[in-house]
């Protein structure tokens, strides 16, 4: 059974379907950050029980001298989700950084990245697990980033998990625009050196080296502090979505649905202008309300109304086909996740 990314191979049909709608779902969100290189190749994913288990830990992964990859997974109903999800993700990074045309026979991964998106894609999949995050980040101090960017910290799993997570997030909001954090990730999963990797980040960014730590434990506590507002859930967010994409003016005496589409036409108009700019603030002040499957169109959805505001029509329909791309994106990972969660 397969997909775009994975082909997986299972004797049980429940876990071939489980694995499937999990690894779309993985590929899908590990895709925002690292756009994947036009390749046929599949990952193969092999689940495999106790009795045919016959490596060390609980997922070994393999790639070929033709740089083909394959993972091998011990499977069980109770424990096998969470190392599925990891070895997901470990061969998602691995396969883009092949195919960048990486030579590196070791091809590791930074174990912080790995950890990072695994409770990326879990926040993704389930909010509440987003909101335990950030009430856990309250009572576990972060590792320190020697720590965190050389991989250590096995004897502290969960401040280790915990630590990439929130390190992850405060390095998307230093970042704000998508391209330059992939841009940061995409230097961290190609290099060696992490800590040197954030050195160098952070001077881009004014940071002296001497002060990263105190960076680093401000963000952990400010970024964790700022999520533990209340997430919609996914099917609230998509409702928002179209209340807030719904435009409705009252003219003689009747209401008069607007489509979004043609409101670029009626920029001149000063009732228009007026709830354009009403519709904005209140995209703005929702927006980290919004569930992060459809935070990218929500955003979409303001550029909208400010771009029709700044009155380039042109502008305006190119941002309306970005919102409706990012809409169908959305509706299909919400589609894959209703089946995960079934």
């Amino acid at each position: 059974m397969g997909n775009r990314r994975f082909a997986v191979y299972a004797r049980d049909s429940g876990a071939a379907m489980y694995a499937n709608r999990l690894s779309q779902a993985v590929a899908e969100s590990v895709n925002r950050f690292f756009p994947p290189a036009k390749s046929s190749r599949e990952i193969e994913v092999h689940l495999m029980d106790r009795m045919a288990w016959r490596y060390p830990g609980s997922f070994q992964t393999l790639v070929s001298g033709a740089g083909d990859i394959s993972v091998n997974v011990l499977w069980s109903p109770e424990t096998g989700k969470h190392e599925l999800m990891r070895a997901l993700v470990q061969c998602c990074l691995l396969h883009w950084r092949l195919n960048t045309g990486v030579s590196d026979v070791r091809l590791r991964v930074p174990r912080w990245l790995e950890y990072a998106l695994v409770a990326q894609v879990r926040a993704e999949l389930n909010p509440a697990y987003r909101a335990h995050l950030a009430e856990t980040a309250e009572r576990l101090k972060p590792v320190n980033l020697k720590t965190l960017l050389g991989g250590a910290g096995a004897g502290e799993p969960e401040r280790f998990a915990l630590s990439a997570y929130w390190f992850f997030r405060t390095m998307r909001a230093e970042c704000r625009s998508l391209g330059k954090f992939r841009g940061v990730l995409a230097e961290f999963l190609m290099g060696s050196d992490g800590l040197g990797q954030l050195e160098v980040t952070a001077l881009r960014a004014g940071v002296k080296s001497h002060l990263l730590e105190l960076w680093w434990r401000v963000g952990y506590y400010q970024t964790g502090f700022a999520s533990r507002s209340a997430t919609r859930s996914i099917t609230r967010s998509r409702a928002l979505i179209a209340r807030r994409a719904s435009f409705v003016f009252s003219r003689d005496n009747r209401d008069l649905a607007v489509p979004l589409g043609v409101l670029p036409e009626s920029a001149g108009n000063t009732i228009v202008r007026e709830v354009l700019r009403a519709r904005l603030l209140t995209i703005t002040k929702e927006l980290p309300e919004v569930n992060p499957i459809y935070h990218n169109a929500y955003l979409a959805l303001g550029r909208i109304s400010k771009g029709i505001l700044e009155g380039g029509d042109t502008k305006a329909i190119r941002l309306l086909a970005l919102f409706r791309a990012d809409m169908e994106s959305a509706d299909r990972m919400a589609s894959r996740i209703a089946g995960i969660m079934e």
